[in-house]
Order: structure tokens, then C-alpha cells, then sequence
């Protein structure tokens, strides 16, 4: 079995007062969310963290919490100019090594990326995408919806391989039934939160929605972890949460094989 967690942190770079209306003044001091979001991230007890809107300062005190505790940390930082990027931690004093680490950039001009980590987990492949889509407006036209293209340059770049499973994790800035979940669904990945219709990721917007997801093959089994209720106006970031997104958590394990991947 293997835990995986996907996460925006929310870079410092983005927080400003008038976005988050419902939020304290204590909640969005840059260093007391700086330390919270190192501590949310190591108590979640995930062998792999993707992390989306990872900026460097952050990076690195996350990986001096992070590295006594048995994690390797890889950062992808955005192009053109962006403060942030993508981030895994991977949990390697057990039963877990990281082959390699690549970074995919998507040649539209936004900066986005994805990082892919080949793993071998108790001897068998294991290929984890982690990325952070770009985010468009519910009026903006079909043909200029990054997200779409960048989603299928992800998978035209990670096809499914024999032997190998892939986990897929991201903020995707689209809701179940958009166009970018359909085309995941499509190169036949599972939702782990499939059976949970309920559970919500974040309110921008003063809109619970669901726009942070875990994907999987059909190969393994996922058993999500339980997420807090959120309302339009809950504070995140808020108590206990120092994001404006809910970190996503779920175990995977072979189907057949009990206890391992």
C-alpha cells in the first residue's frame, strides 16, 4: 500500500486580504502560515506529497522538516516568470525508491508544469503525476481553456505501460464533469473520491467545489481519506487550515494483493 496526498499550499505571492474575506488577519500572516502549512504537510503521514503553488522559500522548509523524517523533495518551478511550482515529497526509508523525477512543461505560454515521479513500491512500477492546471473562467471561450490542452499534453506524454501503475494528482481548476475530468477519465483513470460526491476542496469564490483530485488505474484500489465540511463561507484559510485548499489524501493498493503495491 502506498499513501499519496495532493495538495495546494497556496503561494505567499497570491494571498492578498480581499480574496479571502473570511479569513483573519492571523491567519494570513505570511509567517504564521508558513509554519503551519510545513506542519499541515508532514501530519498528513503521506509516503508521496504533490504540492502545487510550491515557491521556492517554501520548498526549502519543507524539505528541512520533511528530510530527517525519510522524504527526498523535487521541485518543478513554473516558467515566464512564476513565483511557484510543483513539488514531491517522497517517503524513501521504507519500501519505496524513486527511479526518477521529470518535469513536463506545457508550451502554451502559461509557465505550468508537471512532475512525474517513477517509483518502485515493494517491487513494483509506480508512476505518480503531480501538476497544477491553469485556471479559466467559467465564460472563457472552449479554444482558449488552457487547462484542457495542458491535461492532454500531461497524457500524451505519460501513456499507460504494462507493469506499471499511474497515480495522477493535482490541483485541476475543473469540477466533476468538465471537460479536463472527462478526458481523464477517458485515458482510464479512476476518481479515489468517486464515491463521495460531497466532499469539497476549497470555496473561492464563496463556491464549495471540487477541483483538487486524485487519480488512479483501474490496477489499484483507493480508499480516500475523509475531508471536512466546507460551506461558502468557511475561512480558508482558517484554523487548523493554513490553505485555501484542502489537502486530498487516499491509499492505494493492488487489487488481489492486501497490504501492497
Amino acid at each position: 500500500m502506498i499513501v499519496v496526498a495532493s495538495w495546494n499550499v497556496l503561494a505567499a505571492a497570491y494571498v492578498r486580504a480581499d480574496w479571502f474575506p473570511f479569513s483573519s488577519e492571523a491567519d494570513l500572516d505570511p509567517e504564521r502560515r508558513f509554519a503551519a502549512v510545513v506542519e499541515r504537510a508532514a501530519g498528513l503521514d503521506a509516503d508521496v506529497l504533490c504540492l502545487q503553488e510550491v515557491e521556492r522559500p517554501c520548498f526549502e522548509a519543507l524539505r528541512a522538516r520533511l528530510e530527517p523524517l525519510g522524504y527526498s523533495g523535487h521541485l518543478g518551478m513554473k516558467g515566464h516568470g512564476k513565483p511557484d511550482g510543483c513539488a514531491a515529497f517522497i517517503r524513501t526509508d521504507g519500501a519505496i525508491r524513486v527511479v526518477a523525477v521529470e518535469r513536463v512543461a506545457f508550451d502554451d505560454g502559461t509557465g505550468h508544469l508537471a512532475l512525474i515521479a517513477e517509483l518502485e513500491v515493494a517491487g513494483r512500477a509506480v508512476s505518480i503525476a503531480g501538476t497544477h492546471l491553469k485556471w479559466h473562467g467559467v465564460d472563457t471561450p472552449a479554444e482558449e481553456r488552457f487547462g484542457l490542452g495542458q491535461m492532454r499534453t500531461l497524457l500524451d506524454a505519460w501513456p499507460a505501460r504494462p507493469g506499471t501503475a499511474r497515480v495522477l494528482c493535482g490541483d485541476l481548476n475543473a469540477p466533476p464533469g468538465s471537460e479536463v475530468i472527462e478526458l481523464v477519465g477517458a485515458a482510464g483513470l479512476l476518481d479515489a473520491f468517486a464515491d463521495r460526491p460531497d466532499a469539497m476542496t476549497t470555496n473561492s469564490n464563496r463556491r464549495p467545489k471540487r477541483i483538487d483530485w486524485i487519480f488512479h488505474d483501474a490496477d489499484l484500489l483507493a480508499t480516500p481519506r475523509s475531508l471536512p465540511a466546507i460551506e461558502a463561507e468557511t475561512p480558508l484559510p482558517g484554523p487548523g487550515e493554513p490553505s485555501d485548499h484542502l489537502p486530498v489524501v487516499a491509499s492505494l493498493a493492488m487489487r488481489g494483493r492486501p497490504g501492497g503495491a
